[in-house]
């Protein structure tokens, strides 16, 4: 069994698999009184059309109004942490155990391997092809297709030569 809470909406010939929370409150903590609290999130979530969700997955409602989004054709699969406000292009497909911190936003035919991680605030242009592992902390603003890369990350600025297809700087 899933849980869908309140604000979510789905569309036509999605699936969503079992123990996979959809529109709970993401992880935004703010010092209020002295004392640390986590802030309720008032947005909702998105789910187009034909879009698959894995088992075990949680996807974050939208920290104010709005929504978190999982555009048409979205495949994701088991154990994916999508936060507050992210937002998935059409096509992209996301593997087990990739995390997605708040207000993301993929663009159309991505590919995120196994272990990806994604730190906030980022913007991932569209068919960007990511290596298993790849901590990402810079957006990618062009197209860029990357080999495994287990544990490497993008904050130098650019990519070693051999994995680098085009002209694909990061900032």
């Amino acid at each position: 069994m899933c849980l869908i809470r309140e604000g979510t909406r789905i569309g036509d010939f999605s699936s969503i698999d079992s123990h996979t929370v959809i529109g709970t409150d993401g992880f935004e903590i703010k010092n209020l009184a002295n004392r640390s609290r986590i802030v309720s999130h008032a947005g909702g979530v998105l789910i187009g059309t034909n879009v698959e969700i894995g088992v075990g997955c949680v996807v974050d409602k939208s920290l104010f109004e709005g929504y978190t989004c999982i555009h048409d054709d979205g495949k994701i699969d088991n154990h994916v942490q999508i936060a507050h406000d992210c937002r998935l292009g059409k096509r992209t497909m996301i593997c087990s155990k990739v995390q997605l911190s708040g207000n993301v936003a993929i663009g159309a035919d991505c590919y995120l391997p196994p272990g990806a991680i994604l730190r906030d605030q980022l913007e991932i242009t569209d068919n960007v092809t990511l290596g298993m592992g790849t901590v990402v902390t810079r957006s990618i603003v062009h197209h860029l297709f990357m080999k495994s890369v287990a544990r490497a990350s993008l904050d130098s600025g650019t990519l070693p030569i051999h994995q680098q297809v085009g002209n694909a700087p990061i900032r």
